[in-house]
């Protein structure tokens, strides 16, 4: 974070570094994660065959 921090006061760079370009590099991967977990879920749920197999897998410790 510290590099990030003074980079930001590089005005060299092409693009710049401002507070909500940081925020938004470190944060956006939570509702990236959150959506694609979903998105897994509800795949399962309605795929039965690959939903019991994963099931399986992970009862058997495989």
């Amino acid at each position: 974070m510290s590099v990030l921090l003074r980079l930001q006061e590089d005005v060299s760079l092409d693009i710049p570094l401002t507070r909500q370009g940081l925020w938004d590099l470190f944060f956006s991967s939570n509702d990236t994660a959150a959506v694609t977990l979903m998105w897994v879920m509800m795949e399962l749920i309605s795929c039965l065959r690959p939903m019991r197999r994963l099931q399986c897998e992970l009862r058997n410790g495989a």
